[in-house]
């Protein structure tokens, strides 16, 4: 028992390592921890970041969001397919102050994310948790 006395699902009922790191903040500490290891915790950062812009998507959250981790001079640059990357830059370039921003403007490049993640790092992971508690 975790989190307050709920019982917290087991780590082989989780579909991914980004359902199972967003579903605690103990448990995305132990995801971030691993894929730092990994070189790849700037896309699981960049995950959380897009969690918390989806609830209040406002322009200046949106700016800082692309600048850290789609910008091409970023050090925590994320790997997007050139159409989901090319297709931000233009969103990035043709807004304002004034722009409305929708809540899904990162979604195919959280979905291509995701997917990586799931292929390169939640096996591994998942066997790293197991011998931990075996």
């Amino acid at each position: 028992m975790k989190g307050g006395g709920l019982l917290t699902k087991p780590i082989e009922q989780y579909r991914s390592i980004v359902t199972y790191g967003l579903s605690s903040k103990h448990r995305q500490s132990k995801v971030m921890k691993f894929l730092k290891k990994t070189f790849n915790d700037e896309n699981f950062d960049f995950i959380v970041h897009v969690e918390k812009f989806k609830k209040t998507p406002t322009v200046p959250k949106f700016k800082t969001i692309y600048k850290t981790f789609n910008d091409k001079s970023s050090p925590r640059q994320v790997n997007l397919p050139s159409v989901i990357q090319h297709e931000l830059d233009m969103i990035y370039s043709l807004t304002n102050t004034t722009s409305k921003m929708h809540s899904n403007v990162f979604d195919k490049a959280v979905k291509n994310i995701t997917h990586m993640l799931n292929q390169n790092s939640w096996t591994k992971f998942k066997e790293q948790e197991q011998k931990k508690r075996a």
